[in-house]
């Protein structure tokens, strides 16, 4: 499994409507097309107003094909013109997961 870390912080004038659409429709993108091995998201808010948002895929390849899809690549153009003050993304592969019901 791989999980991208999308941190950001939206600029003070950002349209937060038009940011939720775009993140809406993006969403919905992923979770339709099996070629992204997409499995799942979580979405925390750090005291100053930032955000961290985890993204989980199957395997490297699901995700690289998410990462070149041209309505992302368009969507992150977006981001980084209009919506973000600043981010950073960083990309792991999962070596160890344990979990308890």
């Amino acid at each position: 499994m791989r999980v991208a870390i999308f941190e950001y912080k939206m600029r003070a004038d950002a349209d937060l409507d038009a940011y939720r659409e775009l993140a809406d429709r993006m969403n919905a993108l992923v979770g339709s097309d099996e070629r992204f091995g997409y499995v799942d998201q979580k979405e925390f808010t750090g005291s100053d107003g930032s955000k961290l948002f985890l993204e989980f895929f199957r395997d490297a390849d699901g995700m690289r094909a998410w990462a070149e899809n041209p309505d992302h690549r368009e969507a992150q153009r977006r981001g980084r013109e209009v919506f973000y003050e600043w981010y950073r993304v960083t990309v792991c592969d999962i070596a160890y997961e344990r979990a308890r019901p």
